[in-house]
């Protein structure tokens, strides 16, 4: 399973939102914390800049779990201000990975990746925007990736209930970085069965495995490399949203991204390797098998022309030069010994010199 394109039409308006029919209804979970208190609950009513807005110096989580309503989706966008152009980045998907500074808000757009029950590779787009004291995420409800940041809000001693919002931001980022480790990790248990499968008896099952597990890969690298840029851009970002404490540990997301960008290029390699030591094995097996037949074949040869001479039947009344053997008692016999003789000599000359 493949993250799906969501685009509009060419020549569309700009703004336009193209929702995928099977797209999910969104579920907006709201939480509400700080260092003392937390709340959780689900929006299902209209959604107003008052509900949404925090008070009393606490810090707001929206959290909107699927995109299949447009209506809901632009209820939201003028609550909380957001931009037609962003509500479009965050629903006509895939967008490259990316951050934009947007005159009330800090808009993160990323990739995560899961694995499906029947073993496939699962991607999808994820949206965050960072406002005063407010922080929005947007995903397509295909998998809920946020879920170890709920139980992180739920622990009262979480350093994250003590920091702001733009905390929390670096929370989800980190959130969606560290999810991908999994993922690779099942990758490289994947090639390294692959490769003792192949070494063992190399099957044209195991090329098809190859060329899946290339094309998941790609589309691993296609949604972790931006991760690094977009890492960076947040370290760098000069917008005042973030705190120096926030950017410090947005500096390790910047690692953990760079080391799978490093995971996902090596298993790429080793992958290709896998093709090319497939390749091998199946060539060294065709070796084995044309030898053999080239075995036979020469070991015949001899005895074509033994049996061909012999066969030709010229008359030997009279003739005492037209084949003198066809009237020896043991003729047959010594045809047969001779036969044997010639592929004793061979086969031995054969196994002297090597060659089987």
């Amino acid at each position: 399973m493949y993250e799906a394109r969501n685009l509009p039409p060419p020549g569309a308006v700009a703004g336009e939102l193209a929702i995928a029919p099977d797209s999910p209804a969104p579920t907006i979970r709201v939480c509400r914390y700080d260092p003392d208190h937390l709340t959780e609950t689900t929006e299902e009513g209209a959604l107003t800049a008052e509900s949404l807005a925090p008070t009393g110096g606490e810090v707001v989580w929206i959290d909107v779990h699927g995109l299949g309503d447009e209506a809901r989706l632009r209820e939201l966008a003028r609550a909380l201000t957001i931009p037609e152009l962003a509500l479009a980045d965050v629903v006509n998907a895939p967008q490259r990975s990316k951050v934009d500074v947007l005159p009330e808000h800090l808009f993160v757009l990323a990739h995560q990746a899961w694995r499906e029950s029947d073993g496939k590779l699962g991607t999808g787009q994820v949206s965050l925007l960072l406002g005063d004291g407010y922080v929005v995420s947007l995903h397509d409800g295909r998998s809920d990736c946020f879920e170890a940041v709920r139980q992180r809000l739920r622990n009262p001693r979480s350093r994250t209930t003590k920091r702001g919002a733009d905390y929390l931001l670096y929370a989800l980022v980190d959130t969606l970085i560290d999810l991908y480790f999994p993922v690779l990790e099942i990758f490289a248990d994947e090639i390294d069965t692959l490769q003792d499968e192949i070494f063992a008896d190399a099957k044209t099952e195991h090329q098809e495995r190859i060329f899946s597990l290339r094309r998941d890969l790609l589309s691993l690298r296609r949604g972790i490399w931006p991760l690094r840029e977009l890492a960076g851009a947040l370290v760098r970002d000069d917008s005042d949203q973030l705190d120096e404490i926030t950017e410090q540990h947005l500096r390790d997301c910047f690692d953990h991204a760079a080391l799978l960008t490093e995971m996902v290029d090596s298993q790429r390699d080793l992958v290709a390797g896998l093709n090319d030591a497939y390749l091998a094995a199946v060539s060294n097996r065709m070796n084995e098998v044309m030898k053999v037949l080239t075995i036979i074949a020469t070991v015949f040869i001899p005895l074509s022309f033994v049996a061909s001479v012999f066969g030709m039947n010229f008359e030997r009344d009279g003739r005492p030069w037209n084949m003198p053997e066809l009237a020896l008692p043991y003729g047959y016999i010594l045809f047969w010994a001779l036969c044997l003789g010639v592929v004793g000599v061979m086969l031995w000359l054969f196994r002297k010199n090597r060659w089987f």
